[in-house]
């Protein structure tokens, strides 16, 4: 630093420590600050609105690329292939016990349905 122009540690707290505003704060100060305060908090968005919009902004810019768009459909496929299996696993099993609850009723026609 250059010395012509450095000020003692001592000379400025004691400059700092004499500094005092007199100005009086315009009327209704405090009232227009949390004004301010009210509507900046009323217009900006929550912390998942803000996370949602840099989701959705990402995404958008993904899908306008070929490797993301392509890279969008493959998932899609899976999730669509995988729901699928999932679903016909299920409905192969219902009709697998209704048709042995069938026979089983078909050779003895005393016997009772099995409880679920």
């Amino acid at each position: 630093m250059n010395s012509e122009h450095s000020v003692n540690d001592e000379d400025l707290s004691r400059l700092l420590q004499s500094w005092r505003v007199d100005t009086p704060l315009p009327p209704r100060f405090k009232e227009g600050v949390w004004r301010r305060i009210e509507r900046e908090n009323a217009s900006s968005p929550s912390l998942w609105q803000q996370c949602w919009e840099v989701f959705v902004g990402r995404a958008a810019g993904l899908l306008r690329q070929p490797v993301g768009a392509a890279t969008y459909l493959l998932a899609l496929l899976i999730a669509g292939a995988g729901m699928g299996y999932w679903s016909s696993a299920r409905f192969a099993n219902r009709t697998e016990e209704t048709w042995r609850t069938a026979y089983v009723q078909a050779v003895n026609p005393y016997s009772t349905a099995p409880e679920r």
